[in-house]
Parts: structure tokens; sequence; C-alpha cells
């Protein structure tokens, strides 16, 4: 994000800490920490106040994986391939609608700045 909005909402930060969670990680990005995502462009906040949401995402994402395997019994590696492929693909959607949040407050920023 260009300019980013003071979010001071807890429910809005953890969506925001989780989306970025799920950007570095179809990044390849190996460790994801409470330092590495507070240091990603459009996060606001410290380190001490997103770690537990970095956390809850691990917890999260490995409670999804046993669950899926219980639930399927399929091959560990099938299903953290397919877990991957699903998150990769959300992740593109959410870039997506980023992007188009992002042009829609440029445009907006424009219209009013027209107006003044």
């Amino acid at each position: 994000m260009s300019d980013s909005i003071k979010i001071n909402n807890s429910d809005e930060q953890r969506k925001l800490v989780f989306l970025e969670c799920e950007t570095m990680q179809s990044e390849g990005v190996v460790e994801i920490s409470s330092r590495t995502v507070a240091a990603r462009p459009g996060i606001n906040w410290g380190k001490s106040t997103i770690s537990k949401f970095v956390t809850e995402w691990h917890t999260l994402k490995d409670a999804k994986l046993i669950e899926v395997l219980e639930q399927t019994r399929m091959s560990p590696h099938f299903v953290t391939a397919l877990n991957t492929e699903i998150d990769n693909r959300m992740v593109e959607q959410a870039t997506v609608l980023k992007a188009t949040i992002e042009r829609q407050r440029t445009e907006l920023r424009n219209l009013t700045e027209d107006l003044a």
C-alpha cells in the first residue's frame, strides 16, 4: 500500500496479519514471525502488537492440516501440496482485491481533490 490506513480494530488487524502471513507463505518465505510480518509494507503495528495474531495463524494452520489428514486419510505430502495450492490461489485473489481497493482509494482521493 502506498499510503497506509491506521486500523485499531483488533478483528481488522487480525485479518490483515493473516492475509500478510498467507502472502508471505505463497512467496516462499520460510520464517513467518511477528518480526518479519511487522517489517512488511502496509503493516503499521509493532511486533508485540501482532505477535498474538501470527501465533494464532500458525496454530490454525497446523490444526487445519491435522484435521484434513484425519478426515481424508490422504498422504501428508498430498494434503500439504493441496493446501499450498489452495493458499496460493486465495492469496492471488486477495492480491487482486488489494489492488482494486488501492485503485479505488486513489480514484476517491482524486475526486475529493477535484471537489476542493
